[in-house]
């Protein structure tokens, strides 16, 4: 495989898949991206389920959250997913049966069709507990209906910046 690295916008790397013709992450800001997407929109809604507040006040964190990435790419997102739960005193278990959040970084539609489809969303909805989230950086039309076919509510989110939305995916 042909890949070369590439400065983005956010003066963060990115790789280009010369073989494919794809990049691993925005162009407009790898870092950016990443951060918005997976770790605010995905862990940190993940983590929202399991906070809670005592009769004092004080928050307490229930049991661990598990995630669940497709298309492990360049391991950005893993290494910013271990950075959070870092700050948090968190650990960091790269296995489970069924998962809070999916990252879904496969690359985009146009370079891996077969990895967008309804079919495919079905199959990884089993993997998510009830109310877990599958956040993407793909907001196009058929991602969107092929997930709500696969079982999921939609959400539209903004984008970082130079993108205009992003989406979150709850199962039922």
């Amino acid at each position: 495989m042909n890949t070369r690295f590439f400065l983005t916008a956010d003066g963060s790397h990115t790789l280009f898949n010369e073989t494919l013709n794809a990049y691993y992450h925005s162009i407009h800001g790898a870092l950016r991206e990443s951060q918005h997407v997976f770790i605010n929109l995905g862990l940190r809604e993940a983590l929202n389920c399991y906070l809670s507040e005592d009769s004092n006040g004080n928050s307490e964190t229930k049991p661990v959250v598990t995630i669940f990435e497709m298309g492990f790419g360049t391991g950005l997102n893993a290494v910013l997913t271990w950075r959070e739960a870092e700050k948090m005193q968190g650990r960091f278990i790269s296995t489970s049966i069924r998962f809070d959040a999916i990252y879904y970084d496969a690359f985009a539609p146009a370079a891996q069709p077969e990895l967008w489809t309804q079919e495919i969303f079905e199959k990884l909805t089993p993997w998510l507990k009830t109310g877990g989230n599958l956040t993407t950086y793909c907001s196009k039309g058929y991602v969107k209906r092929n997930l709500k076919a696969a079982g999921f509510t939609v959400q539209k989110h903004p984008g970082p910046g130079y993108k205009r939305e992003v989406l979150r995916a709850i199962r039922n």
